[in-house]
């Protein structure tokens, strides 16, 4: 599909959710440089994972319908996108506009095929999450 095809029906496949917006500007950083090198027994949180290019870190990102980004998760590159699924949708957690418990499960997944699996296909369907 083209991209003017994905757009123009994007409304009707991803759910509008209304997000806080974020800051207008992001916090000064010191502006210091970071020469990492990969040494056995560090954290799992740094999210490196060796890939057939090198040291890698992949981010997964869940948006609403209007591209605002809803969650996000780091793994390293080597770990599959599959296993990743169930954690990504944990991190969802939107506040209503009104009272009330924030909003974690979207009305329906559209997702690169990197994520299809028959137990994230039962997942969805366990959650209520069209797909």
């Amino acid at each position: 599909m083209s991209w003017t095809g994905w757009s123009r029906w994007t409304p009707r496949w991803c759910p509008l959710i209304s997000t806080p917006r974020a800051p207008a500007a992001a916090p000064a950083t010191q502006g210091a440089l970071v020469n990492h090198t990969f040494r056995p027994g560090e954290p799992a949180d740094h999210a490196l994972g060796r890939s057939r290019g090198g040291w890698t870190t992949k981010v997964h990102g869940a948006c609403d319908g209007a591209g605002q980004p809803l969650a996000l998760l780091l793994s390293g590159g080597n770990v599959k996108d599959t296993t990743e699924l169930a954690r990504l949708l944990v991190g969802i957690n939107v506040p209503r506009a009104g009272p009330g418990r924030p909003r974690t499960r979207p009305d329906h997944l559209v997702a690169d095929k990197g994520y299809s699996s028959k137990a994230n296909r039962a997942l969805l369907r366990r959650r209520g999450i069209g797909h």
